[in-house]
């Protein structure tokens, strides 16, 4: 083997070679032999010159190069090394830390968070152990910002394009011809990776996405929305840098004409191919939108608002849907659209509506205003959304107990328009405590959307069944409408979906006393793969809880629900703040069945710090609907939840407290706790009469008027 190394050669590659060689005839010497050419990236040209004349005068030869771009040559193999992998990188980190500054302190979390901020490119990494001298691992990561001015000052042996972390991207850079270097700086304002095609609409072609592949300046990789190419977070800083105005133009062009394209398509016959390519961008989607909020860009917020809506409503994420339709109500409320915004802006505001609706109930909403606003829909034809729009702009009529035009529209020959107006009415009968009527409802939903070949709809429609059928009282029925959701939302890819589908079979068995198939479900939800804050949010250690219980290990059962109530305390501190703290969601719903479940076994004492601030919790929760947690757990099974477990703490009232909590509907979810029977076992004091007396009263109690009642029945303790 023959090594050659031209780091410091301008020209003269043969010449070089001749001399560690030893001979000129260099064909015959090399046959047989391997000769290693490092650094060729500055001479290409020379190297692939002499390359191609030894190769054809003797077929023995055998070259490797090092470069960061290939020859060019039939004969070649082009071997691209891929950044190091992160515990390969993390341990290079802390050999070189610890060679830096001895016993130097190099925490997991943090050093992983490093490695993944620069790439894990070891040239970044050796940089970055360097300044443990003067600094901790946490501070070089607050100081990444500029990592360019931060990453510098490597060995004194090093060569001079290895001394900085800037010299090593700029040596990249010069090597690149004039329109490599225009593109790079415009195709850098892409965060999440971008298409040949979306490169093509900001650059007018594609035909220098191959100069920079070369050049390992852009990065290919398959996807299940196809080819995409993307930038190590390095190189996009540097050519950010160099980038004018006119690209981030480009950038926002391209996310509207995205957005106008794609937001209804997963309401189509296929969505499967459209619900891939969404996610693909969604990182640019976002960053788009986050660009459109800070300049009031209304264009750019609706068409991005559209296509995010729709993704994240198909995929049931109800905190980025919530966060969404905050941060973009009031600039769609101000914005006039133009006649071809004007769809995609509905779209944006009737998703945005759809999902408020569903946690909250139906109450007036800045979104209903936006959409009053708008040209009227029509005509609604084939589009799903058009006909959501129709439905809602029937709303200051169907919120009242006249609900003449909501019958009208439930049995409109359009099935889009007839499916989602049984859908709402659902809802709107659920608040007015009419079940029947609700399951009714959703039942017609269901039939009229299986005449359409949307499968998005036809889940939605499932999705509420399942929950209303479980609301009154008909597990058997929910678990049918949830095993013919799950094979579509599999197909769809919709894991959020799947994961709470997966928890509701859990619910739905442990309701019908069948122990065995809730526990073989509950390790089903091990395989989610849905949204980290999905997963951490399933109350799976609540149903390990509940399991015990119905198996008759009480000891072991209660024990389980004190560990579920840390552990939700840890989970939800990591993945959602509240503005007043100890009202996070998950866990209050986890301390109140762990209080009604002590109850029912007389053992108070095990949970005496949670009985004690329970009280307080829940008029706190009253008294400010602000720091109320929806939209996560809807807010009513919440305090309907928690006045059981009042209920159960302290007799005065309990009769009144439960048949509140039944208007409620308290979450059912958690059996045998929460089974009517048991929470109906309050102590012998409770008056049978006043509970009867109680549950007629509340029965005449509009939704928005739960709560009112729920604070005065609270004051008058």
């Amino acid at each position: 083997m023959y090594f050659v190394p031209l780091v410091g050669l301008t020209e003269g590659v043969e010449a070089a070679v001749e001399s560690a060689v030893e001979t000129t005839d260099l064909a015959a010497v090399l046959g047989g032999a391997l000769l290693v050419l490092d650094n060729c990236e500055h001479v290409l040209d020379e190297v692939a010159d002499l390359v191609r004349r030894l190769i054809s005068r003797n077929e023995d030869v055998r070259v490797l190069t090092t470069s960061r771009a290939p020859l060019g040559l039939s004969s070649e193999a082009v071997y691209l090394l891929p950044e190091l992998d992160l515990p390969v990188a993390v341990e290079l980190f802390r050999q070189r830390a610890n060679a830096a500054r001895s016993g130097v302190s190099v925490p997991d979390e943090a050093v992983e968070r490093l490695c993944r901020k620069l790439d894990c490119l070891p040239l970044a990494l050796e940089l970055a152990a360097a300044r443990v001298r003067v600094m901790s691992v946490e501070e070089i990561l607050d100081r990444l910002t500029d990592r360019f001015a931060l990453l510098r000052g490597a060995a004194r042996d090093s060569p001079e394009r290895h001394q900085t972390l800037q010299s090593v991207v700029e040596w990249s850079w010069q090597l690149l011809d004039p329109a490599g270097q225009a593109a790079l700086p415009v195709l850098s304002v892409f965060p999440g990776g971008f298409t040949a095609q979306a490169a093509a609409h900001l650059l007018g072609s594609d035909d220098v996405l191959e100069h920079l592949v070369d050049h390992s300046l852009l990065k290919v990789s398959e996807t299940r929305s196809g080819t995409r190419l993307r930038m190590l977070e390095t190189v996009r800083e540097f050519g950010a840098a160099r980038r004018g105005p006119d690209a981030l133009a480009g950038f926002l062009a391209w996310t509207r004409h995205f957005g106008r394209t794609y937001y209804e398509s997963l309401f189509r016959a296929d969505p499967f191919v459209a619900a891939d390519h969404i996610r693909a961008e969604q990182d640019n989607l976002m960053h788009a939108l986050r660009i459109g909020l800070a300049t009031d860009d209304g264009p750019t917020v609706a068409a991005t608002t559209g296509v995010l809506a729709a993704l994240w409503t198909v995929e049931s994420n109800y905190p980025r849907m919530y966060t969404l339709t905050k941060e973009t109500a009031w600039i769609l409320s101000h914005y006039d659209p133009a006649p071809d915004y004007v769809e995609v802006t509905r779209a944006a505001v009737v998703l945005c509506t759809s999902n408020v609706f569903a946690v909250e109930g139906p109450q007036p909403s800045r979104g209903l205003l936006t959409l009053r606003r708008l040209p009227p829909p029509q005509p609604v034809g084939d589009s799903p959304l058009r006909a959501a729009a129709l439905v809602f702009a029937a709303a200051p009529e169907y919120w009242s107990d006249n609900q003449a035009a909501l019958k009208t529209l439930c049995e409109d020959v359009n099935p889009y328009v007839a499916g989602f107006a049984n859908g709402v009415a659902s809802y709107v009968y659920r608040a007015l405590n009419n079940l029947d009527a609700a399951v009714m409802a959703v039942d017609r939903a269901i039939n009229v959307l299986s005449t359409t070949d949307s499968p998005w709809l036809q889940l939605g429609a499932l999705g509420i069944a399942a929950g209303m059928c479980f609301q009154a009282g008909l597990p058997a029925k929910s678990r049918a409408y949830m095993q013919m959701a799950l094979p579509l939302l599999e197909g769809l890819a919709a894991w959020s979906d799947v994961a709470q589908i997966r928890w509701g079979m859990v619910q739905v068995n442990l309701h019908l006393g069948e122990i065995d198939e809730a526990e073989r479900w509950l390790a089903l939800t091990a395989l989610n793969k849905a949204d980290d804050v999905v997963n951490e949010l399933l109350p799976d250690a609540g149903a390990r809880a509940e399991i015990a219980l119905a198996r008759g290990e009480i000891d072991a059962g209660l024990r389980q629900w004190r560990r579920a109530v840390d552990q939700m305390r840890n989970r939800q501190s990591r993945t959602f703040k509240v503005e007043t703290p100890g009202l996070e969601p998950w866990v209050l719903e986890h301390e109140a069945i762990a209080v009604v479940a002590h109850a029912q076994h007389g053992r108070l004492d095990l949970v005496a710090d949670i009985v004690e601030a329970l009280p307080g919790k829940l008029m706190t929760l009253l008294k400010n609907p602000a720091t109320a947690p929806s939209p996560y757990v809807v807010d009513h099974a919440l305090v309907g939840v928690m006045l059981i477990a009042l209920a159960h703490v302290d007799g005065h009232d309990a009769a009144r407290m439960v048949a509140l909590a039944q208007r409620f509907h308290y979450l059912g979810g958690f059996q045998p706790t929460m089974s009517v029977p048991r929470v109906r076992q309050l102590p012998e004091s409770v008056d049978l009469e006043a509970y009867e007396e109680a549950v007629a009263r509340y029965a005449t109690l509009r939704t928005v008027e739960l709560r009112p009642a729920a604070l005065a029945l609270l004051e008058a303790r």
